[in-house]
């Protein structure tokens, strides 16, 4: 089963987690002051979170004052990618090739996954492969789910 959490930042307080639905949370292990809205040991793979929102939303600045609170944060492919084709070839820049450009955050995505996936406590992803599956769908038309798998409980 999926477990959605939906993490609220109101400007000057700290981070207000809730699971959809029941409005309840209880301290995680570890967490450094995050909560667990589940009430219950969450499984390692499942302590991923994804900020995920529009341009300019402030998800990279929230990513940020996370990885200074000490938390283990992943970086938005998109950015590194950009970064790395400025520094090489360009072929791949979203703004040329579009394709090429998903393909690679998707294949980023996949391998940030398997990066992280020992950490201990919550992981923070600035996008990641949801938003990289998206995009190749919009563009190419390519099914997330074919991108990504289907649900596990599936």
């Amino acid at each position: 089963m999926r477990q959605v959490i939906f993490v609220a930042w109101r400007k000057g307080r700290e981070p207000c987690d809730k699971a959809a639905g029941n409005g309840t949370s209880s301290p995680v292990p570890g967490s450094s002051g995050l909560s667990n809205p589940f009430g219950k040991d969450v499984p390692l793979q499942h302590r991923h979170v994804v900020i995920s929102g529009c341009s300019g939303g402030g998800k990279s600045t929230l990513v940020a004052e996370l990885a200074r609170r000490g938390h283990p944060v992943v970086e938005e492919p998109g950015h590194r990618i950009v970064a790395e084709e400025r520094a090489g070839s360009g072929a791949a820049l979203p703004w040329v090739d579009p394709s090429a450009f998903a393909l690679r955050a998707v294949a980023m995505a996949r391998a940030d996954l398997g990066a992280v996936a020992i950490l201990p406590g919550w992981v923070f992803f600035d996008r990641g492969l949801v938003d990289a599956a998206v995009a190749l769908q919009h563009i190419d038309g390519v099914p997330v789910e074919r991108t990504i798998g289907p649900a596990p409980d599936q």
